[in-house]
C-alpha cells in the first residue's frame, strides 16, 4: 500500500513576539516617536557677565516686564567731599517697563589685536518707559519716555577674561567703577523688586 507524498506548509504569523534581546516593532515606533527635549543654547560668557552687572543694579520681574531700581547717595552739605563708606542716603526709586536687552559682538581691530584684545562686545538694554519715585514729595511722577538707554556697557575679553571698559546710560554711571563707586561722587543704584517700592 503506498502513501501520496504530504506536503506540510508551516505559516509564522507575526504575533508580537520578539527573539532574545530584540525590541518588538511596535515599541520601537513608540520609542522613535517621542519627542527628544530641546535644549536651550548656552548663554555666551561675555553676555552673562553683562547680565551679572544689570542685576546687581536692577530687578526684573516678569521677564523684566517691570524692572526697579533704587538709588542711593550721601547726605546734602558734603559738596565735592564725600564721607568714607557706601552712600547711605535713599533717594529715589525707578521703575522701568518692558525692559529689553541686546548683546552685539563687536569688530576687533588689528591694533586691539596686536594689544591683547579678543573679543569685544556692546551690551545694552533699553526700556519702553519709566518713572521715578520722589522721596522728598513721596509721590510717583508721571511715565516718560526713555532718553537713550537704560545701560551701556562696552566689554572686552583680554588673557581670557572679561572687563568693562565703557559705561553710559542712568545705571553706566560709574564704569568702571562699577563695583565700588562711593568716593566718585556718583549715585549708587542697587537692584530692588518692583513689588518691594512705593505703590
Amino acid at each position: 500500500m503506498k502513501y501520496a507524498p504530504i506536503l506540510v506548509v508551516l505559516i509564522f504569523l507575526g504575533t508580537g513576539c520578539s527573539r532574545s534581546g530584540e525590541t518588538p516593532a511596535s515599541t520601537q515606533s513608540a520609542t522613535a516617536q517621542q519627542p527628544t527635549p530641546v535644549q536651550p543654547p548656552p548663554i555666551p560668557p561675555a553676555q552673562e557677565f553683562a547680565m551679572n552687572i544689570l542685576n546687581q543694579r536692577m530687578a526684573c520681574e516678569n521677564n523684566c516686564a517691570c524692572g526697579g531700581t533704587a538709588e542711593w547717595g550721601w547726605p546734602p552739605g558734603f559738596g565735592a567731599t564725600r564721607p568714607s563708606g557706601p552712600p547711605s542716603v535713599l533717594q529715589a526709586y525707578y521703575q522701568y517697563s518692558n525692559v529689553r536687552t541686546n548683546m552685539e559682538r563687536l569688530e576687533v581691530s588689528q591694533a586691539d589685536n596686536l594689544n591683547g584684545v579678543q573679543e569685544l562686545w556692546e551690551f545694552t538694554a533699553t526700556t519702553a518707559a519709566f518713572r521715578q519715585y520722589y522721596v522728598n514729595s513721596r509721590a510717583w511722577g508721571p511715565w516718560s519716555d526713555p532718553i537713550g538707554q537704560v545701560f551701556d556697557l562696552q566689554i572686552v575679553k583680554r588673557n581670557g577674561t572679561f572687563a568693562l571698559v565703557r559705561g553710559s546710560g542712568r545705571l553706566g554711571e560709574g564704569v568702571p567703577n562699577l563695583y565700588n563707586n562711593f568716593g566718585t561722587g556718583l549715585p549708587d543704584y542697587k537692584a530692588m523688586a518692583c513689588s518691594q517700592m512705593p505703590q
